[in-house]
């Protein structure tokens, strides 16, 4: 029981990171409209950490 509780808090964490990421990533889309290709490469990077947070904690509720 007490490592569903760790599991639980790590899954927690994950959200958060992926609540604040998205929101940056509107922001820095937005930036990215304007033309600048610097942005839109950053951005690109942020969305395959992003997918990568959503399979870690795909994984993570399946460990529970």
């Amino acid at each position: 029981m007490n490592a569903d509780f760790h599991m639980k808090d790590v899954g927690k964490d994950i959200t958060k990171a992926v609540t604040n990421l998205t929101k940056s990533l509107m922001v820095l889309d937005k930036i990215a409209e304007t033309g600048q290709p610097n942005i839109a490469h950053e951005v690109g990077m942020l969305n395959g950490a992003l997918a990568l947070l959503g399979n870690a904690n795909h994984k993570n509720n399946l460990g529970r």
